[in-house]
């Protein structure tokens, strides 16, 4: 396809290349990348040759062919968009318990990502399948999202990305389908049957928001949804439900607790000096307290003493120590495991 985009010719036309490679069923010929591409066949090659190199796609006796640099991009937005640790176990977990693939998708930046899921990568009949989604309006995992969203990211989502009719059930009015979030919010989750594909229902679940993300400055929402052939999740819909619902509550927990060790950053150790003596059993708290049983000797000067020329080591059987003749102790602080999951 010819360039018309607003952006570089030439980057343009590589991300394009990198498109047609990955969507072909196989290796891909020079000659046939330019066709598609609209342009010349040394051009082609001149924009395969940096792919190449960088590992984006490689060169085989039947064409092109993606990469091993690709993986590697994928496991980075996994770990980027990530709501809590070990979500394929999470994921794997899900699926056993309910027989039904599972996912977990994301809304950052204007776009909607389905970042993983338990679907084999050759089910062509998944409606869902990781990447770019573009079907937010008909999808329970896009409704979980947009339900999350202040109503002007939404409108503005809506307006960028459109609602295309995809099936007779598919909502295609925003006052309509800002009804449906209104409920969704309020029941706590959200259903889609056969509008995004008419032989599957799917179901999802927004995980809590850490502080501060809605969507509107960069910080991502997430959702866990789960689908299915419609007429068996009409048979247990409860059941389904239940247990989506306990996989969110064990993601949050398990995202609240990595916040919360990963938001505190250790300040500056200062020397361990007679006014900052801590208990010998007891770690050295943040807030640096004294132990209770072990009041704080009152701050006294000192006089100033010379340094030697040459630092003396320490005497033999002992640790290193301040000028106090206090041993200094390291603080540490135990990690917990985060409790197994089950449904």
């Amino acid at each position: 396809m010819p360039y018309s985009g607003p952006g570089p010719q030439s980057v343009d036309r590589a991300l394009a290349i990198l498109d047609a490679v990955a969507d072909a069923a196989g290796p891909v010929s020079a000659k046939v990348l330019a066709r598609r591409l609209g342009c010349s066949l040394s051009t082609a090659y001149h924009l395969l040759g940096p792919l190449t190199d960088r590992g984006y796609v490689v060169r085989t006796a039947r064409g092109y062919a993606l990469g091993p640099r690709i993986p590697g991009l994928h496991q980075s937005l996994r770990r980027d968009l990530e709501p809590a640790p070990r979500m394929a176990g999470l994921l794997a977990g899900l699926r056993r318990a309910t027989g039904a693939e599972a996912y977990y998708t994301a809304y950052r930046g204007g776009l909607i990502t389905v970042v993983d899921t338990t679907a084999p990568v050759t089910d062509a009949g998944n409606p869902f399948t990781p990447g770019r989604e573009t079907r937010a309006h008909a999808t329970a995992h896009g409704k979980a999202l947009l339900a999350e969203l202040p109503r002007p990211v939404l409108r503005r989502y809506l307006a960028e990305h459109g609602m295309a009719r995809l099936t007779g059930a598919t909502i295609t009015r925003a006052d309509v389908l800002e009804a449906e979030l209104a409920r969704v919010r309020g029941r706590g989750f959200a259903v889609s049957e056969g509008e995004a594909d008419p032989a599957f229902t799917c179901l999802a679940v927004a995980l809590p928001r850490a502080a501060g993300a809605d969507g509107a400055d960069g910080g991502a929402v997430h959702a866990l949804s789960l689908s299915l052939p419609g007429e068996e999740y009409r048979r247990r819909p409860a059941e389904l439900r239940g247990a989506l619902v306990r996989a969110a509550a064990h993601a949050a927990a398990a995202g609240g607790a990595l916040r919360r060790r990963g938001g505190v950053t250790a300040a500056p150790r200062a020397p361990a000096t007679a006014s900052r003596t801590h208990c010998p059993s007891t770690p050295a708290p943040a807030s640096r307290t004294h132990c209770p049983s072990t009041p704080a000797p009152a701050s006294r000067k000192r006089r100033p003493r010379p340094l030697p020329a040459t630092p003396p080591p320490p005497p033999p059987g002992r640790g290193f120590s301040d000028d106090a003749g206090i041993p200094a102790r390291r603080a540490c602080g135990g990690r917990g495991r985060l409790p197994g999951w089950a449904a």
